[in-house]
């Protein structure tokens, strides 16, 4: 006979839906007055009792990661990175999942994982193997340094490497020795390496300075002709150009400016700066006799002679330049000249520069007025 007996059918379906509250609570399901915080585990409000799963701690995460990683480097064969056989994770499930994010995506990060084909290939970095270390035994420590060592691309840095394995667990260098001697030979090699390629850097720069002189020493060859050959034209038209240098007297100082123009050669003008009367009565017939050909120059329209004459001119202490082509100014009889109806103080355009020679801070001398055109 049953130790319970029913008297209605109510109350079996209370003790029914009491017994299955129970096993919802149990099994950790949202059960009414309970909500479910943002790792989905169910908490507690009022008076109903749900089952509470806490978030994995950072500590926890960090352990399984090296955990996983120590995995990798104990495996002899490759492993993949999830899977139920073989596999650095059986699954993502639980503290697992932050444990691979952390090895892929963590700075650094620990694990790196690269496909060939359909195969992944999951590799240690540096930062992981340190971190690994604690969970590796002395007697795997060697192994697994040896297996992990020619992934490192740079000797240097693989010597490095063998190194602190040998001071963390000097049983391993019987292992380690013949890695380390092969590394020290790549180091060699890399470094002649490094040194035949600064050689050949370096005279593929001097090769560049040797063939940059050619370059300008063609450029120069090709204005000298190009200037011979506006000589040539210039002296057809009537335009003679002879500057040299005065002998001297008393009232001229020895050779203070020098100013030739020759067939072939570039016009070099270099005129000291004046000290007495005869050196800047000098330096003014320098720069009328320049002013003269260039004024030449606009009366037979032959710019490109004009492009020859200006450079010399530049040469010229203090000779400068009054106003340019198109430049709207203030007419002054003393730098301007120009079409009848112009007065001072009324606005000009300037059709041709002229010359002006600056004679101390305060002194001018006017070689070339400008000539100007009214402004309407």
């Amino acid at each position: 006979m049953p130790w319970l007996r029913f008297t209605n059918g109510a109350a079996k379906h209370r003790l029914t839906d009491q017994n299955d509250h129970r096993r919802e609570v149990l099994a950790g399901a949202r059960v009414p007055g309970s909500v479910p915080d943002r790792f989905g585990s169910i908490q507690q409000r009022g008076n109903t009792v749900a089952k509470v799963k806490t978030a994995p701690s950072a500590e926890m995460i960090a352990k399984l990661g090296a955990e996983a990683v120590a995995r990798v480097l104990q495996s002899e064969t490759p492993l993949k990175l999830k899977g139920k056989e073989q596999a650095v994770f059986v699954s993502t499930a639980g503290a697992n999942g932050p444990a691979l994010e952390r090895c892929l995506h963590g700075d650094p990060a620990w694990l790196t994982v690269r496909k060939e084909g359909k195969t992944e290939i999951v590799s240690v970095t540096p930062s992981g193997f340190q971190a690994a270390l604690p969970f590796l035994n002395t007697e795997t420590l060697g192994a697994a340094a040896a297996r992990f060592a020619p992934t490192i691309p740079k000797a240097t840095d693989r010597v490095a490497f063998l190194n602190d394995i040998a001071l963390t667990a000097p049983a391993a260098v019987l292992e380690l020795q013949p890695i380390l001697e092969a590394a020290i030979r790549d180091e060699q090699q890399e470094r002649a390496q490094a040194e035949a390629a600064q050689a050949a850097r370096r005279e593929k720069e001097q090769a560049i300075a040797r063939a940059m002189e050619l370059w300008k020493a063609n450029l120069e060859q090709r204005k000298n002709e190009r200037i011979s050959s506006l000589q040539r034209a210039l002296l057809a038209e009537g335009v003679t150009i002879d500057l040299a240098v005065k002998p001297a007297d008393s009232a001229v100082s020895p050779e203070p400016a020098v100013v030739t123009v020759t067939e072939g050669n570039v016009p070099k003008v270099s005129v000291s700066d004046p000290k007495t009367d005869g050196d800047f009565a000098f330096r003014r017939d320098v720069a009328r006799q320049l002013a003269s050909a260039w004024l030449a120059t606009w009366k037979l329209d032959r710019p490109d002679v004009r492009d020859f004459l200006e450079p010399a001119m530049d040469n010229v202490p203090e000779l400068g330049m009054i106003g340019e082509v198109g430049e709207t100014v203030t007419f002054s009889g003393r730098l301007h000249e120009g079409e009848a109806g112009l007065f001072p103080g009324d606005k000009a355009q300037i059709v041709r520069p002229g010359w002006i020679l600056r004679e101390g801070e305060d002194a001018e001398h006017v070689v070339l007025k400008a000539f100007v055109s009214s402004v309407r």
